[in-house]
């Protein structure tokens, strides 16, 4: 068996018409067939009858049983491809950070920049991701760290770096602007704006409105901060932030209001996998992470 052979098999067992298999791979339908005749040939075994009033392939049993052995020589075929990048960064000296949107920002232009003036030998390359994405990446070993938004998975081993206190933008006309805090019962019946599914934010600020019971009338979700901003400048609702977003001079508006959560705040830390032990690089960047992280607390927003 090749690989090839394997590969268009998956293709004809996937759509299970020979013509429409040929023109995603592309080749001739006609190949496509020969391919699957000799693959039975070598097996032993009839892959495909055929279903005489529609034309088309129909998997047997052997086809089944051959699907699930690719599947999993797929997954560790891809397993392999990566694990051979994390050993390529390794004689290269590159370290493969995965960020969850925001993180690098909040970190800042100069937190790559120290790093690569205080380790000249060593390249940290980092990549923006969602939430799930980045953690999801993490485990895949795509990435050899990941700035995570907090809670991680118990798989991680993780440290925090940065904390801050959750707020949302309300337009002035809205009697919630004069709040000094929220409490999630201020969102029951209001439109909120906040990052979507991919980001752990959305679901714990639903989580924590189910649990108090409180009925939000509408969610609009974006994970541009632009967005949000407008979206309260309107009027429509009230949006997501934290504080060092709110403080940047575009988001500075006499009709828009940052109101903080009274008991939530948004944290996060690196991570990479527990079960890794880390090489002297990688023990340099996740110092590095955590006397950077440690200056820069000082410097963010605070709010009352």
């Amino acid at each position: 068996m090749r690989l090839d052979q394997l590969e268009q098999f998956m293709t004809v067992y996937r759509y299970q018409n020979y013509t429409s298999a040929a023109r995603s791979i592309p080749m001739s339908p006609q190949g496509l067939s020969k391919t699957i005749k000799r693959l039975e040939k070598e097996l032993g075994v009839t892959l495909f009858t055929l279903d005489t009033e529609k034309g088309t392939p129909v998997p047997t049993i052997y086809a089944h049983e051959l699907i699930q052995f690719v599947r999993r020589w797929d997954e560790d075929f891809y397993s392999l491809q990566k694990r051979f990048e994390t050993l390529r960064a390794r004689e290269n000296r590159v370290i493969r950070v995965g960020s969850s949107f925001g993180i690098s920002g909040m970190m800042g232009l100069d937190f790559l920049k120290g790093f690569h003036a205080q380790y000249p030998g060593i390249t940290a390359e980092c990549v923006e991701q969602t939430d799930y994405r980045a953690d999801e990446g993490l485990k895949q070993g795509e990435f050899d760290f990941a700035l995570t938004v907090l809670p991680s998975k118990n798989e991680f081993a993780t440290e925090g770096l940065l904390s801050e206190r959750v707020c949302f933008w309300v337009h002035r006309s809205n009697p919630l602007s004069t709040r000094e805090s929220f409490d999630y019962r201020d969102f029951d019946r209001q439109c909120v704006g906040i990052p979507g599914r991919d980001f752990k934010i959305y679901h714990r600020f639903k989580s924590e409105c189910e649990a108090n019971r409180v009925q939000v009338q509408d969610y609009y979700t974006s994970s541009e901060m632009y967005w949000l901003f407008d979206y309260a400048l309107g009027g429509e609702g009230l949006s997501f932030n934290l504080p060092h977003i709110a403080a940047l001079p575009v988001f500075q508006n006499p009709d828009v209001v940052n109101v903080p959560m009274s008991n939530m705040d948004w944290s996060c830390g690196i991570s990479y996998l527990a079960s890794h032990k880390l090489t002297e690089d990688e023990r340099s960047f996740h110092s590095y992470c955590l006397s950077y992280a440690k200056e820069l607390r000082s410097k963010l927003p605070t709010v009352p």
